[in-house]
């Protein structure tokens, strides 16, 4: 150190008190960086969901047509495979963008091969082997779907609002979603024959069941949503209530068919079943499109912490270099002052005093 001149002292002192805090600061903005990234990859999730999501409604109700059915070429299967055709179409196209930042093109191709095989088979093959493979097939989606969740993150979003909103989108609604249809077509089955095995009827008990407790925990976790933001509420709690009203009646009718109470009308039966399909689509719509805006608005709300935060770091660099060149300059003076008067004292001049 004594080798060390004034402005090399100053210099040094000056960065062994600035790296820690530089360096903090670094960790800092990385970890609000960090954040940033996090959200930006749950909206990429979001928008590969949401092109997703219209496959979800297609493939399901081919699969029920191709339930019990030997006939293929009618106006209705034709126009559903014509939509499931699109809808993957319009897969391939976001997976070909989205696909390997969310690690999906493996899926996305398993998913794509199965549905030409299936084209490209399906005449030759029995009712039982077309509706095994469209069953793959919407295993096969529902894998997708999961992929998805997992590496976009949205799985670990760190705010209870949001979290809850991306539960009922990627979760509890399309769970709810399988359940509607698979009561749908059971019934279906069940009235076309005027009658029930004794394996049906378990398995309509269960999915009674599971209707229940699925819109139940659907409730609870958009409910526990819009409670810690609650405008939230405005916007999906009307489409929550008309799911849960035409559920409840669905469940009502499916359990006059499963006790024989009061056969429900065929017409009626399928009608609300659809009716439910469409509001719990309406309701993941809107879902998504809340998850949306809360992603954004944490986007945004990081990128103005991260301005504040740099325009408070330059104000303090600011006041704090003033306050450095305001002691070091007096410093000096005084430095340059004794050293002046070292010198005239050597000389035997004190014809004045020395300021210092």
């Amino acid at each position: 150190m004594d080798r060390l001149k004034y402005p090399q002292k100053f210099a040094l002192i000056s960065v062994l008190f600035a790296a820690p805090l530089g360096v903090m600061m670094v960790m800092l903005f990385a970890q609000l960086q960090q954040q940033v990234n996090l959200s930006r990859r749950e909206l990429q999730g979001t928008e590969y969901l949401k092109t997703l999501r219209h496959l979800w409604v297609s493939l399901p109700q081919l699969q029920q047509t191709a339930i019990g059915s030997n006939q293929l070429i009618t106006p209705e299967w034709l126009r559903l495979e014509s939509l499931v055709s699109r809808d993957l179409l319009s897969l391939d196209k976001i997976d070909r963008t989205l696909g390997p930042s969310l690690s999906t093109t493996q899926q996305n191709k398993i998913l794509q091969d199965l549905w030409k095989n299936f084209q490209g088979n399906q005449q030759q093959w029995s009712p039982e082997t077309r509706e095994a493979v469209l069953a793959e097939i919407v295993a096969q989606g529902k894998q997708l779907r999961q992929i998805v969740g997992d590496e976009s993150g949205l799985i670990l979003d760190p705010e209870l609002d949001s979290y809850y909103l991306m539960d009922a989108s990627l979760v509890k609604i399309p769970q709810l979603q399988q359940y509607l249809g698979d009561v749908k077509v059971l019934g279906q089955g069940v009235m076309m024959r005027k009658g029930m095995t004794s394996q049906e009827r378990g398995k309509l008990l269960s999915l009674v069941g599971l209707l229940r407790e699925t819109d139940r925990d659907l409730a609870e976790s958009l409910e526990t949503a819009w409670k810690h933001s609650p405008g939230l509420q405005v916007h999906l709690e009307p489409q929550l209530r008309e799911l849960q009203k035409n559920a409840q009646s669905l469940v009502t009718m499916a359990e006059n068919l499963l006790y024989e109470y009061h056969i429900p009308n065929a017409g009626q039966y399928y009608e609300l079943a659809d009716d439910s399909l469409q509001n719990s689509q309406a309701l993941w719509e809107q879902s998504t499109t809340q998850l949306d805006r809360l992603l954004h608005r944490r986007i945004e709300k990081m990128n103005q912490r991260r301005l504040l935060m740099l325009g408070f770091v330059i104000l303090m660099l600011g006041a704090v270099l003033y306050a450095f060149v305001g002691f070091y300059r007096g410093v000096m003076r005084t430095v340059s002052s004794l050293s002046l008067t070292s010198k005239q004292m050597l000389k035997g001049e004190f014809t004045e005093t020395a300021p210092l």
